[in-house]
């Protein structure tokens, strides 16, 4: 049997009434740190690091080191000082539930283990997130409204249990616009599968391993997918094309096929263009094969893209081959489309991504011209109007 991670301890309604009202009771405290503005106390608490969103430069992070963890103790300790502080802090203690770090890492931390035995940290990140997600939906569901980014380190120890608990949780939270699973280990599909029976509406910003990307179809209104590792190719039409059509950019998608053929119609190109029509920025890779000019065209039918980042994989002082010329040549052309008419202007921007450097160009758009013919709709399941 999984071990039971739900803290024992819950207040009353009467005990935490009278708590808050004790607090709320005092004198207003207006001397010393109190009396700084408000500006500098956040500039302050600025300097505390924190886990980026999105935080794909972490994709290799097995687990974050105990640094992590201070600006959510100094917040949630100066919301406890005085009733001045605790108006400001108490909001922001609370605005990120991110159990991903552990003050044990350097102690506990192994490249392996033996079969079957977790790693303390594990259980440490395990019981933490219970108890976090516990805080703001049973002891205090008033503190729900406050957190608006939850990153997690998922790992097998009690993911039976604690995925669960996660997903239920996460629909409770109202405000909630950022969920990141981090880590290099994730459940089993049978703990993710327990997010398929949710939805998430309110949810902006979705980062997630490869291996987990099937629970994208429960957050169907976000506009950043960042995915830490290249999808599996049968899963990419689904999450694209059907499950998330708000996308207003999409990462880690690079190596796809886009010459991939859906239903036996039109390549994934053309679905993409005829489906993504939010897409604001494209990201693409030349060592991709499967990337040529003529996917680079039909992007001009895309009404909002005015990003283009081409990554290279060579030196910026190397030797550019034809391909790079080529494509680099037509996302130029793509961008420099005519402006629409009742749309407000954009700036227009190419980005060049070397191993050692980027370079980025504004495109100015063609003041005289005509916007691409619109091309007929495809008949395809993905295509095909509701």
């Amino acid at each position: 049997m999984p071990p039971n991670l739900r803290s024992k301890k819950v207040l009353t309604r009467e005990e935490l009434l009278a708590h808050q009202q004790a607090i709320r009771a005092g004198p207003v405290n207006t001397s010393g740190l109190p009396a700084l503005p408000t500006e500098l106390l956040l500039e302050i608490i600025s300097y505390f690091p924190t886990i980026r969103v999105p935080a794909t430069s972490a994709r290799n992070v097995e687990v974050f080191p105990g640094i992590y963890l201070q600006r959510t103790k100094v917040l949630r300790t100066l919301s406890q000082t005085c009733k001045s502080l605790r108006g400001m802090f108490l909001p922001l203690s609370w605005e990120r539930i991110e159990p991903c770090a552990s003050d044990r890492v350097g102690n506990n931390r192994r490249s392996s283990t033996r079969a079957g035995i977790p790693r303390l940290w594990e259980k440490v990140l395990a019981t933490d997130l219970v108890r976090q997600l516990e805080i703001v939906t049973i002891r205090n569901p008033s503190l729900a409204s406050y957190v608006k980014v939850v990153n997690v380190i998922l790992t097998t120890f009690s993911s039976d249990t604690v995925v669960p608990e996660l997903a239920r949780c996460l629909a409770l939270l109202p405000n909630l616009h950022t969920f990141q699973i981090l880590g290099t280990s994730t459940p089993g599909g049978a703990a993710l599968s327990t997010f398929q029976a949710k939805t998430y509406p309110t949810v902006r910003t979705l980062v997630l391993p490869s291996s987990a990307l099937a629970i994208a179809k429960s957050f169907p209104h976000i506009t950043r997918l960042y995915s830490l590792s290249t999808p599996d190719r049968m899963i990419i039409p689904k999450v694209l094309l059907e499950w998330c059509t708000d996308l207003e950019e999409f990462h880690g998608f690079e190596k796809m096929e886009y010459w991939m053929r859906i239903d036996q119609w039109l390549p994934m190109i053309y679905h993409i263009v005829d489906k993504l029509t939010k897409i604001q920025v494209m990201i693409l890779d030349v060592s991709n094969a499967t990337l040529t000019v003529d996917v680079i065209k039909p992007l001009a039918r895309l009404p909002a893209l005015h990003r283009i980042e081409l990554i290279t994989h060579c030196n910026r002082l190397g030797h550019q081959s034809l391909k790079v010329s080529e494509i680099t040549d037509a996302a130029k052309d793509v961008l420099r489309r005519p402006l629409s008419p009742d749309k407000d202007p954009v700036d227009r921007v190419f980005v060049l991504r070397f191993m050692d450097g980027v370079e980025t160009m504004a495109i100015p758009p063609d003041t005289d011209g005509t916007p691409p013919n619109a091309r007929a709709r495809c008949p395809c399941e993905y295509c095909r109007d509701d």
